[in-house]
């Protein structure tokens, strides 16, 4: 199965030094639920960049190399792709600390920084660990290390690595992630705890030069991961720092490089659920829940962890159910409430515009705005509003006659009875006023010639509320 995926795989790579390229290479970091900020790149010439790729193991992301970061697209044709990259970038003390204890030293760093904050107790993002130094140099002295640093503004003294080989307290690394040094030179597995050949090889993808079966086609690295977790435990909407980079060791020659899946920041805490009377709804096949033309559904915005100083959820509505027409008007910014209960919305059909109809509606609930973040929610839920079949009006029972209707720039309105104190109004499909006018009389002539095309309702208003409601069409030739 593997030959035939890679047959049509392959592997793109743009670098990106200049600020505008680097800044379209980083928006691949962004994911759901999290919110990240001042980002910075510590790499030399060509070090960063990001990629596309097909049947490969991610199919878009960033890169960080000790070398050229394009020549991950290079075909695997050798087994000593790499170089220095002379950058002069240092500074990723995290990183040294774990050399010094493997008793290596570390040239050629490629790091990225940023500060995260999340929705949830929790963030995660896949990755992968490649590297030239496979086979060969498996627990010797030259074990590229990456690394995944996680810092607290509110507390200095943290430093957390969670780059870890998975269910283990182990860093990522060469010795720790392999399928055995092919030459049986290892002799520096004793540097530090979790070195070995092999080493949690279940993690591990041979791409050895030469090898038939792999990715070496396109892909330049002797070896790579598997996509591994990064999972780092939060308080929600605390500001933290990470530091992310990898660098060689003991020389500059073969190079490794870190691979940060698109979009795969994920933090959770956010639900959005449909609570409706069990007389009020009833389910399709596909378990979507339909709202009959006379009801109402309410749709819950389940917020696990309350921003502590507010904020606003911005909504979307698709479908071929309109809101404004086919359902009561719902403004598209919900604020949060300051007492931390869970918002909602209602929909209320428009009995008289879904007569005889069956309408979807997708609800939402795209980001979560806080005064200090935004956050990628895209958190959804479908509906059906199913009408009731069509009635019969008998329009000589109504005590309003509009015309011409559609409309241009001028509106008739006859009423069949004298009504003291009554206003026109007209709304548009989003609920909002447009026109209000006193009426003066049994008959009236309203201008319109301001208004745009479109769908509108008209509303005769008493002392009491409203006395009848017609729908109006606008066109202006």
């Amino acid at each position: 199965m593997l030959n035939m995926a890679v047959a049509n795989a392959q592997l793109s790579v743009d670098v990106a030094n200049e600020p505008a390229e680097i800044e379209a290479a980083l928006e691949a970091l962004f994911g759901v639920g999290v919110d990240i900020q001042n980002i910075q790149v510590h790499c030399g010439e060509n070090g960063f960049g990001s990629f596309e790729a097909s049947n490969f193991l991610v199919e878009q992301g960033v890169i960080l190399a000790t070398g050229p970061a394009d020549n991950a697209e290079l075909p695997n044709i050798s087994e000593s792709i790499g170089g220095p990259l002379n950058t002069g970038v240092g500074g990723f003390e995290p990183l040294d600390a774990i050399a010094a204890q493997a008793g290596v030293s570390l040239q050629d760093y490629c790091y990225i920084e940023f500060d995260i904050t999340a929705l949830g107790d929790q963030f995660e993002f896949n990755y992968i660990f490649a590297s030239e130094e496979y086979p060969e140099y498996v627990c010797t002295g030259f074990n590229d290390l990456m690394g995944i640093f996680l810092t607290s503004e509110n507390d200095e003294t943290m430093c957390e690595l969670f780059s870890l080989v998975p269910e283990t307290d182990y860093p990522v690394m060469i010795g720790t992630i392999n399928n055995g040094n092919s030459t049986g030179g290892a002799n520096g597995c004793e540097g530090y705890p979790g070195l070995a050949t092999p080493a949690n090889s279940q993690y591990f993808i041979e791409n050895y030069y030469g090898q038939t079966g792999s990715y070496q086609d396109f892909f330049t690295y002797d070896g790579l991961t598997t996509v591994l977790p990064a999972v780092a435990v939060v308080d929600p909407y605390e500001t933290y720092h990470i530091k992310m980079g990898v660098a060689d060791a003991g020389d500059a020659i073969f190079d490794s490089a870190i691979m940060v899946e698109h979009g795969s920041f994920y933090s959770d805490g956010f639900i959005v659920a449909v609570e409706v009377p069990e007389e009020d709804v009833t389910t399709n096949s596909e378990d979507v829940p339909e709202i009959s033309s006379n009801h109402s559904a309410t749709v819950v915005f389940d917020i696990g962890n309350h921003p502590p100083n507010g904020g606003e959820v911005k909504l979307i509505f698709e479908g071929s159910a309109i809101n404004g027409t086919h359902f009561e008007y719902i403004d598209e910014t919900m604020p949060l409430d300051p007492e931390k209960n869970n918002p909602f919305i209602t929909v209320s059909p428009i009995e008289e515009n879904v007569a005889g109809a069956t309408l979807d509606l997708k609800i939402t609930a795209v980001q979560l705005i806080t005064p200090t973040n935004q956050f990628n929610i895209n958190h959804s839920i479908d509906l059906i509003i199913k009408g009731d079949a069509v009635n019969t009006v008998d329009l000589s029972q109504s005590i309003i006659q509009l015309y011409p209707n559609p409309a241009s720039d001028v509106l008739t309105v006859s009423l069949n009875e004298t009504i003291d104190k009554a206003w026109h109004k007209i709304y548009n499909v989003k609920g909002q006023q447009v026109l209000s006018l006193k009426n003066d009389g049994d008959y009236s002539s309203i201008n319109i010639s301001h208004l745009n095309n479109g769908i509108y309702w008209y509303e005769l208003v008493g002392e009491n509320g409203v006395i009848e409601r017609q729908k109006l069409l606008i066109i202006n030739y």
